[in-house]
């Protein structure tokens, strides 16, 4: 038990779904949750912990805990539930689980209330740009580095990495490997993942210890100039970032296809970044044709990533307003925009993006 609530401290601290914020007392959420405890102090706080029917973690917060009579308590909770689901009322501080809750009524009017703040704000819990929980669940990571490091006299593998728009600290559960690869990285897909390497793509599932069971790898960047290589990497570059279009082992992710739309809630899409606006960035592919290019909208709150391949320069955390355009002579266009050479020289950008409904909520821009 001891461990358990260990590991899922340091867990929370670099990984949590969503991020712990300070809460005031009049906060109120969609359910309350219920549960019997004796001796409980008048005013603690919580977490609640939900886990999906895979044992997967979907959510994590404080709140603060409100005692009744007979040793009755309640949270207020914002969170969002299905069935199969798994609720759990953690106390740290005191290694206390409480598994048998109950999740009593649904609140018709759910507000915030910041303890820093006058105004009202939107839940700190979810980046407005992830339309669902699941949407940031689902969010990819990219890898920075890995590392063996020493925790609690036990001597593990860390994976630093970005993921939501922030830093973040991962351990692996010993012999976890990459259980997909994309086709151009084939030869990936059921090795160590302690083979992963700095701009890797990955998504992962953690065990109820908070360490990384299963890694999906979604892209590996190619050490040299994409546009320009006699590889074949697709029309839409799909074998960059799927496995026979199939993305990371699952097939509700589409392709986003130059010259198509597409009416699926969660699309990947890779291409050079032609030009870009104050909303939106334009990809080109490897065809250079003006009529099949991907308009890609997004918001001020897209997650950006800036990954150079040049040797010592850091990954790092951006804005949508730092997305670069590809630096494309005149001399490479017709007079219809259409790109009809690919200079060997060129200052090319590329970009893997993930859409959700029609809108970049995540991307990493590769520069070379």
């Amino acid at each position: 038990m001891r461990k358990f609530l260990l590991a899922l401290s340091v867990f929370l601290l670099f990984v949590c779904v969503t991020p712990i914020f300070a809460q005031t007392e009049s906060e109120t959420g969609n359910i309350v949750i219920e549960f019997s405890r004796p001796n409980v102090e008048k005013v603690e706080n919580a977490l609640v912990v939900v886990f999906n029917k895979n044992k997967v973690l979907m959510w994590c917060k404080l709140y603060p805990v409100e005692t009744k009579q007979s040793g009755i308590c309640e949270i207020k909770a914002d969170i969002c539930t299905a069935d199969g689901d798994i609720v759990k009322v953690v106390f740290p501080k005191e290694n206390l689980i409480i598994t048998d809750v109950a999740l009593k009524k649904v609140l018709s009017s759910p507000t915030t209330t910041a303890t820093s703040a006058s105004e009202s704000t939107p839940s700190p819990t979810l980046n407005p740009v992830y339309p669902r929980e699941v949407d940031a669940v689902e969010a990819f990571a990219v890898v920075d580095k890995v590392s063996r490091v020493m925790i609690e006299d036990e001597l593990v593998t860390k994976i630093s990495c970005f993921y939501q728009g922030r830093e973040a600290a991962l351990v692996l559960e010993d012999g976890t490997t990459i259980s997909t690869a994309p086709d151009a990285a084939s030869d990936l897909a059921g090795s160590d993942a302690t083979n992963l390497q700095k701009g890797d793509v990955i998504v992962f599932s953690t065990s109820l210890s908070g360490k990384i069971k299963s890694v999906n790898l979604i892209y590996r960047p190619e050490v040299k100039n994409i546009i320009t290589s006699n590889k074949d990497f697709g029309e839409n570059f799909e074998k960059l970032f799927s496995s026979n279009g199939v993305i990371a082992g699952n097939s509700g992710w589409a392709v986003l296809s130059y010259g198509k739309s597409s009416n699926a809630h969660t699309a990947y899409a890779f291409g050079v970044i032609q030009s870009k606006n104050d909303q939106s960035f334009t990809l080109f592919n490897k065809g250079g044709k003006e009529s099949d290019s991907l308009d890609l909208s997004f918001e001020k709150g897209t997650v950006v990533y800036i990954c150079d391949m040049t040797d010592g320069k850091e990954l790092e955390i951006s804005k949508a307003s730092s997305i670069q355009r590809s630096a494309i002579s005149k001399a490479s266009y017709d007079d219809y925009g259409n790109i009809t050479s690919w200079d060997e020289d060129g200052s090319y950008v590329y970009a893997l993006a993930r859409v959700i409904d029609g809108t970049v909520s995540d991307v990493v821009i590769y520069l070379y």
